[in-house]
């Protein structure tokens, strides 16, 4: 009996969005005492300016949280290869240290 591979139509497996969770602030400008209204063009101007820096510190969360997610799946390996390459001889290790640490000398306790 031999393997033969099965070259199948398969569904894309496509993960769950992270949880985000929308935030919002307010931008407040003031005329310092000059007792007017602001322009059209003033107006026009600190909306661009807003909407740009809104998007600017979007993409830097959106940036922070693929660099958040690539080491966390980089952490979840390193704690993979451990278990499957070091951790038997820890938990052998430890047991020995446990194991010595409970022979009895010269007739004394354990300690």
């Amino acid at each position: 009996m031999s393997y033969t591979r099965d070259e199948g139509s398969w569904p894309e497996i496509k993960g769950k969005p992270y949880q985000t969770q929308k935030v919002q602030y307010v931008v407040c400008l003031n005329t310092l005492g000059q007792d007017r209204e602001f322009t059209p063009e003033e107006i026009k101007y600190a909306l661009d300016c807003t909407k740009q820096y809104r998007d600017e510190w979007e993409n830097i969360e959106k940036a922070n949280l693929d660099r958040d997610i690539e080491r966390k799946l980089d952490n979840m390996e390193a704690e993979k290869i451990y278990r499957d390459s070091y951790a038997a001889l820890d938990d052998a290790e430890a047991e020995k240290r446990a194991d010595d640490s409970n022979v009895v000398s010269d007739g004394g306790e354990p300690s």
